[in-house]
């Protein structure tokens, strides 16, 4: 069974802070799932100073997921939007992966599993690289501005993709 980066944030999200301490202090989890573990209890406001220090700065991808390559376990992720819905957070992931910003959604399959109570866990979340804040912003500021927008004009019927 291949495990991918969004399986084990799901997984994460699941688990209670304590639960999450625990599997960090035993080792139980890879360098790689360190970095969803520590992304997840920060977006929790747990404090995970100490963690850091204990990933080793190297790449440390997640077996069976060829995106988890692209984290670097020195970095640290920040949430840079929440939405209601996984489809909004997807269009936003491949809108900042289409402009060089590395992004992942998590929470997806929580929110669409608990429907009504999707907001209670905290939504879906689009993290990315904390040094990649800034550029985040500016892909999310000029999809807001309709940057973005297909001209009306542009030669594609809406009704043949």
């Amino acid at each position: 069974m291949t495990t991918t980066s969004t399986d084990l944030a799901k997984v994460f999200s699941e688990l209670s802070d304590e639960v999450l301490l625990q599997r960090l202090r035993d080792g139980a989890v890879t360098a790689g799932a360190r970095v969803l573990a520590i992304a997840e209890l920060r977006s929790r406001g747990v404090d995970a100073a100490g963690w850091d220090a204990d990933i080793a700065a190297e790449d440390a991808p997640v077996d069976g997921d060829d995106d988890a390559g692209d984290i670097d376990a020195s970095d640290s992720l920040t949430i840079i939007a929440r939405f209601s819905f996984a489809i909004d957070a997807q269009i936003l992931q491949a809108r900042l992966e289409a402009d060089g910003v590395p992004a992942w959604v998590v929470n997806a399959n929580t929110a669409q599993a608990f429907g009504p109570l999707r907001n209670a866990v905290g939504g879906v979340r689009v993290m990315v690289p904390t040094e990649e804040v800034e550029n985040a912003r500016r892909v999310i500021a000029a999809l807001a501005a309709g940057e973005y927008a297909l001209d009306e004009d542009d030669g594609v019927d809406p009704g043949t993709g």
